[in-house]
């Protein structure tokens, strides 16, 4: 069964044009995770955080962990297609 949340999220993506396949949370096994990496910005070290899935990794998304956190627990209450997931991030930071 498909909950509410998830339906409006896959609409969400349909409008953009970004569903080739719709998926339920069953199908859609993939737990998203934080992905944490040192970046050096200007000779300096800082902590960058990114998110992870079984088969994918996009790192160096924030540098702020709390706003990771929350969007992981977004994709993974929504059951987010590692597919969508540089839209995802896209969208995320605001482009």
């Amino acid at each position: 069964m498909i909950s509410v949340l998830n339906t409006i999220f896959m609409l969400y993506l349909y409008q953009r044009g970004g569903v080739t396949k719709i998926t339920t949370m069953m199908e859609c096994e993939k737990m998203w995770r934080i992905v944490e990496a040192e970046v050096y910005v200007d000779g300096e070290t800082a902590r960058s955080y990114g998110i992870g899935s079984d088969n994918l990794e996009i790192i160096d998304i924030s540098t702020h962990k709390d706003e990771i956190s929350e969007f992981v627990a977004r994709l993974n209450r929504l059951g987010a297609s590692e597919a969508h997931a540089y839209e995802l991030v896209e969208d995320f930071l605001g482009r």
